[in-house]
């Protein structure tokens, strides 16, 4: 027997109402299932999302039993969100404006980033891999995010037309996918990995290549960001123990982004490298484990100090950064805040990091 159902704008829903349809984003995502329990959280989340309308199955009648959905709606629906969010203002947030020292470079890069976006919300593979990483583990998340971000960024200096840093932007975002197949255990400990698993986290990559490339609704070359991102230029790395042009450039580049942040983040076995130990560690493995000139290119035009940053300098001042200098992006022009004694400086000067070799940037400050 077929349950009586209606249509009713957003602003009648009514707690304890339940979903007759499902509810979607306009990219088709599934924001909430069928069979969903509206709850106050879950009413602000539809209007939030702009949602007009919405089916429910008629008050007056029994509710029926609700199927349960493959992944907790809670989950989903948040984690849906959350990438959705983020990729929609990506390309104006502070991991992407002022990272760059060039600003034509970091325009034109902008310019396609945010076109690439406006594409990749709609697909919905991809949300659901990102949204995943998100349930899974938030750092996972994030640094797949940042590692697209950078990739770009290089693919941008390298003159990719857009066809190219689609694809390389879309291999970045899924590039560590592999790891939702890795238990969670392993990816949040803190001690030394047995052989046995270290081969059972070694195989993401191959894992996260076997789900990409027999999708039609990914590039095929996007999906060796997946398979050869832990290969290296000497032949050292892994699964394969390819090296240098065997290594296709997409996956270089997004190894070099990998390295850099995953090195600059706190992880739960370390606390985060500086981005200056970070830059160093990519200059001395050039044409080791890195091709040279991509972390040439890396080095020189992604800055490790983004405008606006605050930064304690090797003298004991504190600044903010206020501009990166073209083709030298390690030492930008900073805006002293702070002396070296802890006084306040009531008029704020400019020191160029350029001209004073005497003085570097030791560490990048919160707030």
């Amino acid at each position: 027997m077929m349950r009586p159902l209606k249509e009713i704008p957003v602003s009648q829903l009514m707690i304890g109402s339940v979903l007759a349809q499902p509810v979607t984003l306009p990219n088709g995502v599934k924001l909430l299932e069928a069979g969903t329990e509206l709850t106050e959280g879950y009413i602000k989340k539809i209007r939030k999302m702009g949602i007009k309308t919405v089916v429910v199955i008629d008050e007056q009648e029994e509710k029926p039993q609700r199927p349960r959905p493959a992944v907790q709606v809670h989950d989903r629906s948040e984690s849906v969100q959350k990438v959705y969010h983020t990729l929609s203002h990506l390309a104006n947030s502070d991991k992407v404006r002022g990272r760059m020292s060039v600003p034509v470079i970091e325009a034109r890069f902008v310019h396609v980033f945010e076109s690439i976006l406006e594409e990749l919300v709609r697909h919905e593979f991809l949300l659901g891999q990102l949204a995943d990483m998100y349930v899974k583990d938030p750092f996972l998340f994030d640094h797949s995010i940042n590692v697209a971000v950078l990739s770009g960024m290089l693919g941008t200096v390298k003159q990719y037309d857009r066809h190219k840093l689609y694809e390389l932007v879309f291999g970045a975002f899924l590039f560590d996918c592999g790891m939702l197949d890795v238990p969670a255990e392993l990816i949040k400990r803190n001690r030394p990995l047995t052989p046995e698993e270290k081969k059972v986290l070694e195989y993401h990559t191959a894992a996260g290549y076997n789900k990409l490339v027999k999708r039609e609704d990914v590039p095929k070359r996007s999906a060796l960001c997946a398979l050869q991102h832990h290969e290296r230029y000497n032949g050292s790395g892994y699964p394969h123990k390819l090296k240098k042009g065997e290594i296709h450039e997409y996956a270089q580049i997004v190894a070099i982004a990998d390295v850099y942040h995953a090195m600059i983040s706190p992880r739960y076995h370390r606390k985060p490298y500086t981005p200056a130990e970070a830059s160093e560690y990519l200059a001395a493995a050039g044409n080791y484990f890195f091709d040279l000139e991509l972390v040439k290119l890396f080095l020189t035009h992604i800055s490790i100090y983004p405008v606006a940053s605050k930064v304690m300098l090797s003298n004991g001042q504190i600044g903010v950064v206020s501009s990166v200098h073209s083709g030298l992006a390690h030492r930008p022009v900073v805006t002293v805040i702070q002396e070296a004694d802890g006084s306040v400086v009531p008029f704020p000067y400019k020191v160029d990091l350029q001209e004073n070799l005497d003085v570097v940037i030791v560490n990048r400050l919160s707030g």
